[in-house]
């Protein structure tokens, strides 16, 4: 066997089109994964840091009340008061589509939710408004 300049180009002609299926392929493997959270907390998230304070796409289908759960108060005399509506972390004054956090109290969180007034306490909804 000769490995004269015609050998040679096939051996490189034959690794490109490997280099080039392998890499196909791969690509054709890989799809982006959108975790499904089913109302629970997505670990993939961090704990703490921006994206956990205001993460807001389980507030934006809220249209009445009956939509909001709260799932926890912080509460913080001095004004650092924080509460968890439905999954998201969230302060007095914050908006997120139709809902605002007016106050956060001991006890309940007053929301606004389409200009109505509501009080929410943890695990009995809407306390009229």
């Amino acid at each position: 066997m000769n490995g004269g300049p015609v050998g040679k180009s096939r051996i490189v002609f034959v690794c490109c089109m490997l280099i080039i299926v392998a890499h196909a392929a791969a690509a054709a493997g890989s799809e982006e994964y959108v975790y499904q959270s089913r109302g629970k907390r997505d670990p993939f998230l961090p704990l703490v840091g921006k994206a956990s304070l205001f993460n807001t796409r389980d507030l934006i289908d809220v249209v009445d009340v009956k939509d909001v759960k709260l799932e926890g108060i912080m509460y913080d005399a001095q004004g650092g008061s924080r509460a968890i509506l439905n999954g998201t972390l969230l302060k007095e004054g914050d908006e997120a589509g139709l809902i605002k956090v007016e106050k956060i109290e001991a006890k309940k969180v007053i929301v606004i939710i389409n200009e109505e007034r509501h009080e929410v306490s943890i695990g009995k909804g809407d306390q009229g408004g």
